[in-house]
């Protein structure tokens, strides 16, 4: 989060859990990346490097690293050095052939969920009737596959589906229960049942606040979680009272996978 007192620079770091690579040895990668301000946001400086050891060593050996374009990428016959068309991005992100250990941070990275605000308008995929598809339990950033995600999650994992629905009571006391009544061959929409009403309301009826905190909490409760979940702005059309319980939900999601998120809400950050 960017404040009235802005860094020149900022350095953002990832460390793996150990994996189990092809030769069968636990392996722990470090990644950090140093980003530069640019008077209206910040830029690639840009520095960053990747270090790697095993699970019973006690020092990290460096695998890459660059500055401003220039790589180096120490090995067996010595330090190759190449350089990269754009200085501006990562070397990570540009280089053809990497070494194995950065090419499994690549791919760590490249497989984690991004969630940004989705759209909400009234032909956005959230908001019109949904062909069910097979799916894992996180839905899509645009919400075009939530409700067979949540049809899923409820058929194949009751408990974690409970959980979904104990959040939306947190959130809206008068909410009983979701359902998905279909509405053509293979098609279904999502009906929201509050007890302050007689009839259910349609997913073209919530309001964007109701949409977005609903695909949130899908995506933070899943019972099978991506590696990383990248989130842009967790706060947007959210009542500020609902940031607290948001707050929950990512430390509560923190503890079964990695989640890097991006935001303006000093009051979510409070409750951090």
């Amino acid at each position: 989060m960017a404040t009235l007192d802005q860094p020149s620079k900022i350095r953002l770091a990832l460390t793996t859990a150990p994996s189990m690579p092809a030769s069968g040895s636990e392996e722990v990668l470090s990644y950090s990346i140093e980003l530069e301000s640019t008077g209206s946001g910040f830029a690639f400086a840009l520095r960053e490097q990747l270090l790697t050891r095993s699970s019973a060593a006690s020092e990290f050996n460096a695998s890459l690293w660059s500055e401003n374009g220039a790589v180096r990428i120490p090995g067996a016959a010595g330090v190759a050095s190449r350089s990269v068309p754009n200085a501006s991005e990562s070397a990570l992100s540009q280089l053809p052939e990497l070494p194995p250990a950065a090419g499994r941070m690549r791919s760590y990275l490249r497989s984690a969920s991004r969630i940004t605000p989705i759209d909400t308008q009234e032909r956005s995929p959230i908001r019109l009737p949904q062909t069910l598809q097979p799916t894992g339990f996180v839905p899509s950033a645009n919400g075009d596959n939530l409700f067979s995600v949540l049809m899923k999650i409820r058929g194949e994992r009751e408990a974690s589906y409970g959980q979904v629905e104990e959040v939306l009571r947190a959130a809206f006391p008068t909410f009983r229960r979701l359902d998905f009544p279909a509405v053509a061959s293979g098609q279904v929409t999502l009906a929201w049942h509050d007890s302050a009403f007689t009839k259910p309301f349609y997913v073209n009826e919530l309001s964007s606040g109701t949409l977005r905190f609903l695909l949130l909490v899908t995506v933070l409760l899943s019972p099978e979680p991506p590696e990383m979940i990248l989130i842009d702005e967790p706060e947007v059309s959210f009542h500020p009272e609902m940031l607290r319980l948001l707050a929950e939900l990512l430390r509560s999601a923190a503890a079964k996978t990695q989640i890097l998120a991006a935001t303006q809400s000093a009051t979510l950050l409070r409750w951090l």
